[in-house]
């Protein structure tokens, strides 16, 4: 699936900027498209990236016996007691165990390289 904003030829000059927001719990990408509401103009000169790489992770059956075993481990368990241990502060606990999973599932990480770059003077 592409996704796109389709604007006016009048309102390009107002894109202020535009996004793709990598996620890690879906395989779909956010767009998000700033404009200016008033005459404010900038100019840029150089390399603009028009190519982008995002990480994600998908689930592999075949790599699913590393991901258990990375699960054991001692830093993953270091990190499961830590969160467990911030239960009360949901945020600090939800963030150490997405770090248990991002650690454990590093042999399910796959980068997806989008678009080409783009010269402008």
């Amino acid at each position: 699936m592409v996704d796109y904003f389709i604007i006016s030829a009048s309102m390009l000059s107002k894109c202020r900027r535009f996004n793709v927001i990598p996620m890690v719990e879906s395989k779909h990408l956010s767009v998000e498209m700033s404009i200016v509401t008033v005459n404010n103009y900038v100019t840029v000169k150089g390399t603009i990236p028009k190519a982008f790489s995002v990480v994600k992770y998908k689930w592999d059956e075949e790599k699913s016996v590393n991901f258990a075993n990375m699960m054991q481990t001692d830093q993953v368990q270091a990190l499961l007691d830590e969160a467990e241990s911030l239960i009360g502060y949901i945020n600090q606990a939800l963030s150490k165990f997405n770090e248990c999973f991002e650690y454990a599932g590093d042999c399910m990480k796959k980068t997806i390289f989008i678009g080409k770059k783009t010269n402008l003077v």
